[in-house]
């Protein structure tokens, strides 16, 4: 998301854009004006207006433990999917060649 200053007949309008596929979609137009400090009053609206849009937020990456401690605290729950579809197999496998090697090498002592 972002603000977008669109200069018509010397007006200008402060709008916040999105990009959804690929493609720019107008959210909302803050206001439009020629003063200077309407418009920079505008962009300051606009500003806020992204940092509150649906809980997005603006993550501070000069300290980047205080990110990963917002992100983790920010997770409520998990739930492990899928796990053993991918693992099972594999373990599995080496389970059925382990028991495979300890017939063969049974049977080659028996022999």
């Amino acid at each position: 998301m972002y603000e977008r200053r669109k200069i018509k007949s010397g007006v200008i309008s402060v709008q916040i854009i999105a990009k959804l596929d690929g493609k720019s979609k107008l959210l909302k137009t803050i206001g439009s004006s020629k003063e200077t400090q309407v418009i920079d009053e505008f962009v300051n609206i606009g500003k806020e207006y992204i940092q509150n849009y649906q809980g997005q937020q603006v993550l501070n990456f000069t300290d980047t433990k205080s990110v990963f401690r917002s992100v983790f605290d920010a997770v409520s729950s998990h739930k492990e999917v899928g796990t053993e579809r991918l693992l099972g197999g594999v373990f599995n496998e080496k389970r059925s060649d382990f028991a495979d090697n300890l017939r063969l090498i049974s049977q080659s002592q028996a022999e």
